[in-house]
């Protein structure tokens, strides 16, 4: 398939960098309104355009793959959708929960496929984690604990110091997690949260909806580095796993200390934890199967991180209403 990669930013290069090890698939184009970025990527070989209207109008790829700022995903998946071209998407799947759904909307309308990059499902050791628990191999859980976290990343015109573009930690970093659990437990019933150190470190805790307790952390507040740690405990035993205290995910910082970056945890396996998302989203379009994260999963983990939000500014319990509810507060 041709791929159509709009954002040459810290994503659009991880993965590009997948793209170019599937020798069946390949990028035809770079979109990025920076244009030395954009041809640092296609290194004069395809096309980039400036505007993802020109590339569109140009390309003949099938697939556009959005890694642009949060707050730019609505409009580029409608554009793409408009095109009738299928859709990959970065986390989170959007910044609203009403422009989350315009774009699954505006997909199913057109007849193309929307995918979004959640990509803790592809990292080994959450996925082995995953099975330990569908396998019962811990037996019933009561108690899981999350944390992901480091330095405050920079982006193009600080837009992650911006709450309003980024959703801040809640939608930018702990929506990973709470993607996590809702993989594993389904939903989440309620959540408190609480904040600290100018709203860059928050603590969630979650009762999800068969009485599981997840407590959930995440910070920007770190002087440098990235790191992720998961524990679950359950009644046959305890699972945990840190990225810093194991060799098997290493973790890299942006371009470089004096450019804009966020840093992007790695797998030093052949196949990256990326590789196997994308190659994972273009066999599904192939085959025509059901892939592993949904866009519906997608806009649930976006309202459970609203919801931590919402309860950041209020100062209380957050009940979620059930999947496919509205809830007009986290909109």
């Amino acid at each position: 398939m041709k791929i159509l990669l709009v954002g040459a930013g810290t994503m659009g290069q991880v993965h590009a960098a997948a793209y170019r090890n599937m020798p069946d698939h390949e990028v035809t184009g770079v979109v990025d309104i920076d244009q030395d970025r954009a041809r640092a990527i296609s290194a004069d070989r395809i096309p980039t355009y400036a505007s993802l209207g020109d590339g569109l109008a140009a390309s003949d790829a099938e697939v556009v793959d959005i890694c642009l700022p949060t707050f730019l995903h609505k409009d580029a998946a409608l554009a793409a959708a408009n095109a009738r071209r299928h859709i990959i998407c970065e986390k989170p799947i959007a910044r609203t929960l009403g422009e989350a759904e315009a774009m699954q909307a505006a997909a199913a309308r057109a007849g193309v496929r929307l995918f979004v990059a959640h990509v803790v499902r592809f990292f080994p050791e959450y996925d082995r984690v995953k099975q330990m628990m569908d396998t019962h191999a811990l037996g019933r859980v009561g108690v899981v604990r999350l944390f992901r976290g480091g330095g405050f990343p920079r982006g193009w015109n600080d837009w992650y110091g911006d709450s309003a573009l980024s959703g801040a930690v809640p939608v930018d970093l702990m929506v990973h997690d709470l993607d996590f659990l809702h993989w594993c437990f389904g939903p989440v019933a309620r959540v408190y949260a609480k904040s600290a150190l100018d709203g860059r470190h928050i603590f969630a805790t979650l009762r999800l909806a068969q009485g599981e307790i997840a407590q959930v952390e995440g910070s920007w507040a770190y002087p440098a580095g990235f790191w992720t740690r998961l524990e679950v405990a359950g009644e046959h035993g305890l699972v945990e796993y840190a990225s810093d205290q194991h060799g098997a995910v290493t973790i890299r910082r942006g371009p470089s200390s004096s450019a804009p970056g966020v840093a992007v945890p790695s797998s030093p396996l052949q196949d990256s934890p990326y590789f196997r998302e994308l190659r994972h989203f273009l066999d599904c379009l192939e085959t025509g199967a059901d892939p592993r994260v949904s866009a519906r999963d997608a806009i649930e983990a976006l309202r459970v991180a609203l919801a931590v939000q919402e309860s950041l500014s209020t100062g209380t319990v957050v009940r979620l209403t059930p999947p496919g509810g509205r809830d007009g507060s986290c909109a």
